[in-house]
């Protein structure tokens, strides 16, 4: 659910690491430059707090 709200609400892609053996993590590319990284660690902040006022309010 979180690497499709993410790509959803954040603009940012994630894969879910069981692909690599590790369960309840996400992948990110960090591969970009350091402003890139930190913006796109703002949009995932925001995207989880949203994620967390939705589920909280069920």
């Amino acid at each position: 659910m979180l690497r499709q709200l993410s790509a959803r609400e954040a603009y940012v892609g994630a894969v879910h690491c069981s692909a690599f053996g590790v369960e309840n993590h996400v992948r990110i590319a960090y591969a970009v430059p350091m402003p890139t990284l930190r913006d796109a660690c703002r949009r995932i902040e925001t995207a989880c707090a949203a994620l967390v006022l939705a589920v909280t309010a069920v």
